[in-house]
């Protein structure tokens, strides 16, 4: 099975506290959860409410439109742009790591 390039990501604790601070914990839940979606999918769905709410792990529709009249403001045509940021300098670490690899293999083991 070949390994993911994007099955983790950098966490800035700091910057997240910065950014959510007086959040509740449904607010702050649904973000966390959007952004591990965006992380593994390229982007959240847009307008597609019922399927936000699900990813967020909502059940009652009120709670759900409170939490998520905060969190959509981090989020533009279903993308957080730190995410997205983060989410391409990986791909292009991951590129250059396996390229050395490549390029290490060869000179140890030749063109085999």
């Amino acid at each position: 099975m070949a390994k993911d390039p994007l099955e983790f990501y950098p966490w800035y604790p700091k910057d997240y506290a910065v950014s959510t601070t007086g959040w509740t914990r449904d607010q702050d839940i649904l973000y966390r959860r959007l952004l591990d979606y965006q992380w593994t999918q390229g982007r959240i769905p847009q307008n597609d409410d019922k399927m936000i709410m699900k990813i967020g792990g909502f059940k009652n529709n009120g709670t759900f439109k409170k939490a998520w009249d905060v969190v959509q403001k981090k989020f533009n045509n279903g993308i957080n742009s730190r995410m997205q940021f983060e989410r391409k300098r990986s791909m292009k670490l991951y590129r250059q790591q396996k390229l050395g690899g490549k390029k290490g293999a060869q000179a140890r083991y030749g063109n085999d």
